[in-house]
């Protein structure tokens, strides 16, 4: 009997793939499964046609347009006629957010913030009766003096063919600007002066229509430089009245 070990073979290989019998398996090669990676990638991108890359066109361009808004510019709608002549209501302007991130606001230059409003009727016994309060809006005045300046405005009362006509003259730190006709003159006090001295970090403001605006003088009060959203830079609405500011 032969000594265990001797005269063996080495035992034949064994496929470790199938059973003995069937075909030997292909190899598989790294360039191969790349290449039916893409394969499987077109057959998806294909099923998906062209409804699914519209759709990924839309989400982006609201992504871009939604960071413009943001960051560069807006569209605005004019409501009222305290700019008047300058604008009216339901122009449609361009505000400019980037100039005053380089520079101040300076006298002159047409300005958009926001401020807050009273809003709403006042309350009543009624069930359901709204109550005021205060809303933020956003408003399109002119910039008449900036922090630190000293406004006055001089009302004065005249008699022209009989009629009663009360006139404002603006004076910035001595220097008078303006003079503009008050069209409701039960609100000021002939032959006195209103004086206003800016703060720091906030701006006096007026409407074109000095004679019919809500602005500094009133209601809104100093804007500061927080609540300035952009300059106006151009109307683009009417187009027949379209213009750089």
């Amino acid at each position: 009997m032969s000594a265990a070990g001797e005269g063996t073979e080495p035992a034949p290989a064994v496929e470790s793939s199938g059973a003995q019998g069937d075909p030997p398996a292909k190899e598989t090669h790294v360039g191969d499964v790349k290449a039916q990676e893409l394969q499987d990638r077109q057959r998806g991108h294909e099923r998906g046609g062209p409804l699914k890359e519209g759709f990924g066109l839309l989400v982006r361009a609201a992504c871009w347009a939604l960071a413009i808004y943001l960051l560069i510019f807006q569209v605005s709608v004019v409501k009222g006629q305290s700019m008047e002549p300058t604008l009216e209501n339901d122009d449609r302007l361009v505000i400019d957010k980037v100039t005053f991130r380089f520079r101040d606001p300076q006298p002159g230059d047409i300005i958009v913030f926001e401020a807050v409003k009273l809003d709403g009727e006042p309350k009543d016994n009624t069930p359901g009766g709204e109550s005021r309060r205060f809303v933020p809006k956003d408003f399109v005045k002119r910039v008449i003096a900036g922090p630190k300046s000293r406004v006055r405005i001089a009302y004065r009362e005249r008699s022209e063919q009989g009629a009663v006509i009360v006139t404002g003259t603006v004076i910035v730190d001595g220097v008078t600007t303006e003079e503009f006709e008050e069209v409701n003159p039960l609100v000021r006090h002939p032959n006195q002066d209103e004086v206003f001295l800016v703060p720091d970090n906030r701006y006096f403001v007026m409407g074109d229509n000095r004679g019919n605006s809500n602005d500094s003088r009133s209601g809104l009060g100093f804007v500061s430089r927080n609540q300035i959203k952009g300059r106006v830079r151009c109307r683009i609405f009417p187009l027949g009245r379209a213009r750089w500011f």
